[in-house]
C-alpha cells in the first residue's frame, strides 16, 4: 500500500528548524514557502487552520521582530549618544604623519654604508597618535535643544511671540466686533469699518 501523501501543516512542521532559522534571518514568509516548494497562498492556508504551524511561523516573526527593534534602538542610542557630543565637544586621537630620518638597512636588517663607512640616512614617515579637541557643533546644540527644550528653544523665538501676539490681537479684535455689532453700534457701517474700529481699539 503506498504511504499516505504528507499534508502541508506537516511538510512545514517537518522542516520547522530550517524554517525558523529562515524567519529569524529575515526571510519573508513568501520565500519561505518557495523554499519548502509550497505556494504562498497554501502556506498561509496552513498557517491559518494548524495551530502548530501558525506558532512555529508567527512565534518566529515575533522573535525576529523583536531583535530589530533592539538592534533599531541601540542604534538610535548610539547616535543620540553621538549627537550630545557634538553638542559639548570632544576629544579624539588622530594619527599624525612625520617626515623623519633614519638609518637605511638591506633586506637582511643591515645597516647600509656609504663609501666612506658612514652609515646612509633615509627619509620616511612616522606616525603617531596626537589628542585633538573636536569643539561643539552650534547645529547640534540648536537641533538638540530644539528637541529636548522646545519650550524655551525655537527655530525663531521672536517670531513665535509675534505670531502670538497676532493671533491674540486677531481674536480680541473680532471679539471687539461681534460685540459692537450686538449693541446696535454698527448701523451704517460696512464689516471692513467695524473691523477697523475694533482695530483701532486693540493698536
Amino acid at each position: 500500500m503506498a504511504a499516505e501523501k504528507m499534508t502541508t501543516a506537516e511538510k512545514i512542521l517537518s522542516h520547522s528548524k530550517s524554517v525558523e532559522e529562515w524567519i529569524l534571518g529575515g526571510l519573508p514568509e513568501r520565500e519561505v514557502a518557495a523554499a519548502l516548494g509550497i505556494g504562498y497562498s497554501t502556506f498561509r492556508k496552513a498557517k491559518k487552520e494548524n495551530e502548530l504551524v501558525a506558532q512555529l511561523v508567527n512565534g518566529a516573526s515575533q522573535r525576529y521582530k523583536a531583535e530589530q527593534e533592539k538592534i533599531q534602538s541601540e542604534k538610535i542610542s548610539q547616535v543620540r549618544s553621538s549627537l550630545f557630543q557634538r553638542c559639548l565637544g570632544y576629544n579624539v586621537d588622530l594619527p599624525k604623519h612625520y617626515k623623519v630620518k633614519r638609518v637605511a638597512r638591506n633586506a637582511d636588517g643591515e645597516v647600509l654604508l656609504d663609501a666612506s663607512g658612514k652609515p646612509i640616512m633615509e627619509d620616511a614617515l612616522e606616525q603617531v597618535m596626537e589628542k585633538q579637541h573636536i569643539p561643539a557643533d552650534v547645529t547640534a546644540i540648536k537641533f538638540f535643544l530644539m528637541n529636548q527644550d522646545s519650550k524655551e528653544w525655537q527655530s525663531d523665538p521672536e517670531r513665535l511671540k509675534l505670531d502670538r501676539k497676532r493671533v491674540a490681537n486677531d481674536t480680541k479684535r473680532t471679539k471687539l466686533a461681534e460685540a459692537a455689532a450686538g449693541s446696535g453700534e454698527t448701523a451704517g457701517k460696512s464689516l471692513e469699518d467695524i473691523l477697523a474700529e475694533a482695530e483701532g481699539d486693540v493698536y
